[in-house]
């Protein structure tokens, strides 16, 4: 199981105070924590802790769903371009099938859905993490920097 640092959780910011009163550089992830003062952060609607923290769990709950990332899935890597890392998962109990692709580079990326057609239908893909649905006629997808996607064939 992935483990997630509770401070990237929080949506934490870099703590320079703490690497100035103790002259570690490792201090700079060590925020000293207030429950009460977190919760409020948390409960703030458009806050940074609130906007991450909610943004995460929200993931976490797709993923749960999602049967093609179950850990006994069979997981296979593609080359799609350096700047990339992509894998198709398939579940076999039920045939279903999701490719995770995350832009690891501060550039935009095109896909060629071509580049995809061995691993899912190709017909129309939808993006389950921004929910957004890539019709048949699209000859590319398009990926932010560090912008991550679970495609999954449109209607599965």
């Amino acid at each position: 199981m992935p483990g997630i640092y509770i401070h990237s959780l929080l949506g934490s910011e870099n703590d320079q105070k703490g690497v100035e009163a103790t002259g570690r550089y490792r201090s700079i992830n060590r925020e000293k924590l207030s429950i009460e003062q977190l919760e409020q952060e948390i409960q703030l609607e458009g806050s940074l802790r609130e906007q991450i923290f909610n943004g995460l769990m929200k993931r976490i709950e797709k993923r749960k769903s999602e049967k093609a990332l179950h850990p006994n899935a069979e997981q296979k890597v593609l080359f799609l371009d350096d700047r990339l890392f992509a894998i198709a998962r398939t579940y076999e109990k039920t045939s279903e099938k999701l490719v995770a692709i995350i832009n690891t580079s501060g550039e935009n990326i095109e896909v060629p859905m071509t580049a995809l057609k061995d691993e899912l239908e190709a017909g129309s893909l939808k993006d389950t993490i921004g929910e957004v649905v890539y019709g048949a006629e699209e000859a590319t997808l398009q990926l932010d920097p560090y912008q991550a996607m679970w495609l999954k064939d449109n209607g599965t």
